[in-house]
């Protein structure tokens, strides 16, 4: 144990792990769907207790959606119904962080500076990664984010190495709400052997704070957000739900190209108007 006040600092704890301040540039959001299936049962024996099973649960489909911090990246969300849904869907889950990774695989080259940033970068006496001074004779280097290729500031040379993601070894979480309670059963029962190792954090035998599958890491919303998504849908204003119409406005630019040809000012008066549902859904549902 280093004694107060020692020399090389090693009685103060430090933060040292400057790749973990990057921003985590892809997530995926997902949920599962079962029917209830009703069982077959013969009446239990009146002199002892027992439990009777009345319906059984079938999964029937599933949905994931990405988000990227990078707003240039969309994809529709994967719809998967039918039988076998669940391991169905761990292969899509896996087959996305996979596209993910290929992603992050392509460095985008750092865009021409500006006159200002030039100056801030010339005039820079501190790291923005680590905030410490650069010593008298070093030089800092460009730092810049590799998905956008935007300047982000002056850093020292190890910093500025260290301050990446390393596509492979990156984990995609995978946010369901209520994983723990419901979901979970059903992704663990499905999981097979080419899907990859399994690794979780237990609560109990029966319910896990998060668990990872080959390159995936499932996380609970619930453990944050202790509400129902009905609920917590209610709590938005109509220009919250953000992700919701970027959706309908892709889908919308698709049907509404083999309808007629309108442009963006009358796809918005039209949103205006119903702010959640294409007019041309609009005109089928009448």
């Amino acid at each position: 144990m280093p004694e107060k006040g020692d020399e090389k600092g090693r009685d103060q704890v430090r933060f040292t792990k400057i790749e973990y301040q990057l921003r985590l540039p892809f997530i995926m959001y997902a949920d599962l769907e079962s029917i209830l299936r009703k069982k077959s049962t013969c009446e239990p024996a009146p002199t002892t207790s027992s439990t009777t099973q009345h319906q059984h649960h079938v999964p029937c489909g599933s949905c994931i959606y990405v988000k990227s911090s990078d707003n240039r990246f969309f994809q529709t969300p994967i719809v998967n119904f039918g039988e076998d849904a669940v391991e169905k869907f761990l292969d899509q889950v896996l087959a996305t962080a996979s596209e993910c990774r290929q992603y992050l695989e392509n460095v985008i080259p750092m865009e021409q500076l500006t006159q200002e940033q030039l100056h801030e970068f010339d005039t820079a006496t501190h790291c923005f990664l680590c905030n410490k001074e650069f010593k008298q004779g070093e030089k800092g280097v460009k730092d810049h984010d590799h998905l956008t290729g935007k300047y982000r500031g002056a850093a020292h040379n190890k910093c500025n190495l260290n301050y990446r993601i390393k596509a492979k070894d990156v984990k995609i979480p995978c946010v369901i709400h209520n994983l723990r309670g419901y979901d979970a059963h059903l992704i663990l029962s499905a999981a097979k052997p080419h899907h990859g190792e399994i690794t979780c954090i237990p609560n109990n035998m029966e319910k896990y704070c998060s668990f990872t599958i080959g390159g995936v890491t499932f996380i609970d919303s619930c453990q944050f957000m202790m509400s129902p998504l009905d609920k917590l849908a209610n709590n938005l204003s109509p220009d919250q739900f953000r992700e919701t119409r970027r959706y309908l406005e892709s889908m919308y630019r698709e049907t509404s190209s083999h309808v007629n040809n309108v442009d963006d000012m009358q796809m918005a008066e039209d949103y205006r108007n119903h702010p959640f549902i294409p007019p041309t859904l609009n005109e089928q549902q009448q």
